[in-house]
């Protein structure tokens, strides 16, 4: 999908060009921002602490005008990692976690993105926290 191309690939650009101006973002702890530059100003949050990430789609379910992608997000933590709770210098370490993002379109573009992937197995990847299970 061209969004997680764009955003591998570094091009704001592209991984936004297939949201509506006033897309609603809802992230897992991060909250809900609204409207495209909003959007654009959190999106180099997770490359510029994972500069080789990688997504893969393992599930993509269409319904209507509703879009399921279930996959793995994969990346070195090489730089820093801005969250909600301050800011978590590199790690050096792997991560592999699985997400699933739910969109909903309005036209040809998104108009709604939701993001959920387990922080709690984010941050014990990280070696932040202590693994769990």
């Amino acid at each position: 999908m061209t969004h997680y191309e764009g955003v591998q690939e570094g091009d704001l650009d592209k991984a936004l060009s297939v949201f509506t101006d006033d897309v609603e973002r809802t992230m897992s702890g991060a909250g809900t921002l609204r409207g495209l530059d909003a959007f654009r100003a959190v999106l180099p949050v997770f490359p510029a602490a994972f500069p080789d990430i990688a997504f893969t789609v393992d599930t993509w379910i269409e319904t209507g005008d509703t879009l399921v992608i279930e996959g793995r997000v994969q990346g070195t933590h090489t730089g820093p990692l801005k969250t909600a709770g301050g800011e978590v210098p590199a790690t050096g370490r792997r991560l592999d976690l699985p997400f699933v993002d739910i969109l909903k379109a309005r036209g040809d573009r998104f108009s709604l993105l939701h993001i959920y992937f387990d922080r709690l197995e984010m941050m014990s990847q990280l070696g932040v926290i202590p693994a769990h299970s």
